[in-house]
């Protein structure tokens, strides 16, 4: 199975745990879940709420020290108005945010506000293994909660600490962590049920948590139909008029229609899995047309509607009505342009000619921008995954010359767009050695700064592959 191309996992840390973002699993399946759309509009009362909770839960419930106080207040200060931002945070902001709580750190503060501050802004201070890491944020958020922090930073800690679990299940590490995560999960849960009962918590807040909580649980069948009654449904209930709310809404039952259904191919699939499916997509779809109705601004429901159209069988113009409206809202929206491209696949209701055809659209288009020229080599990537079986299949798939003229194209409009993105650079090593261009992959090998062994199947995997780089190089 190819992974997904174009998400870098070089992208700067701070700045990915910020934004967060989708994923790709086989095109036989449905996409995995993706992280909820979250919510951070700005306002007075908000920054005020997150004051409290965070420099006012210093000073109530934390480990306080002259040598530290005025930097870890200065810290949490500024993780509240990054809380409160109402665009795209600042890398300003984000390093000025780790430098405050590294002097907090440095003067000797291990308060566990503060060093889950450190965690998350701060990663490179850690050469930890994914289980270490792990480890460090259940213990912080153990403590966050025995020193009786506010709810929505116990909730917090105990979300961080779940994913961070969860993680280190993936990279087999710790067979026992999926449980662990279970546990920090329910703690989280009851969490989102405290702050629903307070009605001096902002609504955004509430949201933003039960967002962040659905992709974990969407992993857990039975945790997360517990919190469809206790936490979602009363969410959605509370705010029928909110579209960010009835987007959420609609992403929620979407996944949750693709929960019943299942990863197989249709005949696979029993009638009564058929029957959830199909009720759950509808409630979905109705959600998000009522959000498009209320902010016909918001790019990301149109996206979610050519998800909600693969699944109930739509005809293309349908989906391609949503696309447009997608694009038209950012003419730089790759999502869109990837759901569409997931609509085309030949698995669904296109074939591999409509895939390269709209790859080259994408890639060739001057209206559209950002990532969108990046579609073209993803095409190329899905043709392989549905054509070719065995490992001389891909081999001869990647070697045309053809293939290759598209992936060079590709690339080149993406950086001339994007000069500066530099963790892009490991997508394009891998489709050149795949296409086995030696020339390019040397030079993108040079590029690459920090590897990320995973990227490329691990260690050995890439060390392989620089071998061949090198065999192959021109004298």
């Amino acid at each position: 199975m190819f992974r997904r191309m174009t998400r870098s996992f070089a992208v700067p840390l701070p700045l990915v745990l910020v934004l967060g973002g989708f994923c790709l699993v086989s095109c036989s399946r449905s996409p995995s879940p993706s992280r909820a759309p979250s919510l951070a509009p700005g306002s007075p009362a908000r920054l005020k709420w997150n004051l409290d909770t965070l420099v006012g839960d210093y000073d109530r419930a934390g480990k306080k020290n002259p040598q530290w106080d005025e930097a870890a207040r200065r810290a949490l200060t500024l993780f509240a108005e990054v809380r409160n931002t109402s665009s795209q945070v600042s890398p300003t902001k984000i390093t000025e945010l780790g430098a405050a709580v590294q002097s907090a750190v440095n003067a000797g503060c291990d308060d566990p506000l503060i060093r889950y501050l450190q965690l998350r802004f701060n990663p490179a201070t850690f050469e930890v293994t994914p289980a270490e890491m792990a480890a460090q944020y259940a213990a912080v958020a153990q403590e966050l909660r025995a020193r009786q922090y506010s709810a929505i930073r116990c909730l917090y800690g105990a979300l961080r600490a779940a994913q961070a679990l969860d993680d280190s299940h993936r990279s087999g590490e710790d067979t026992n962590a999926w449980f662990q995560a279970n546990k920090l999960l329910a703690d989280a849960a009851n969490d989102v049920q405290a702050l629903l009962g307070d009605p001096t918590t902002p609504a955004e807040e509430i949201i933003e948590a039960m967002g962040e909580l659905m992709p974990p649980a969407m992993r857990r069948k039975n945790f997360n139909e517990q919190c469809l009654a206790t936490i979602y449904s009363p969410v959605f209930a509370r705010w029928p008029d909110d579209p960010l709310v009835c987007r959420q809404e609609g992403w929620f039952y979407l996944e949750y229609a693709w929960r019943a259904r299942g990863g197989g191919f249709a005949n696979t699939v029993a009638p009564e899995a058929w029957k959830l499916f199909n009720e759950r997509l509808r409630t979905a779809d109705k959600a998000l047309r009522r959000a498009w109705r209320l902010n016909p601004k918001d790019a990301q429901t149109p996206v979610l509607m050519i998800r909600v159209a693969l699944g109930l069988q739509e005809a293309r113009p349908e989906m391609e009505k949503w696309f447009e409206r997608a694009m038209a809202v950012n003419t730089n929206n790759y999502d869109a342009c990837f759901q569409k491209l997931w609509y085309l696949d030949p698995r669904w209701y296109g074939s591999a000619e409509d895939l390269v055809a709209f790859g080259k659209e994408c890639g060739a288009s001057r209206q559209w921008g950002g990532r969108v020229p990046l579609i073209l080599a993803d095409a190329h990537a899905a043709v392989v995954n549905y054509e070719c079986k065995t490992d001389a299949e891909r081999k001869a798939y990647w070697t045309r010359p053809e293939v290759w003229a598209d992936i060079e194209a590709s690339f080149a409009r993406f950086f001339a767009l994007n000069p500066n993105a530099e963790g892009y650079h490991q997508n394009y090593a891998l489709f050149a050695y795949w296409c086995q261009q030696w020339d390019e992959l040397n030079r993108q090998l040079d590029l690459l700064g920090t590897v990320n062994y995973d990227y490329f199947g691990g260690r050995e995997a890439y060390d392989k592959m620089v071998e061949e780089a090198k065999a192959h190089a021109t004298k």
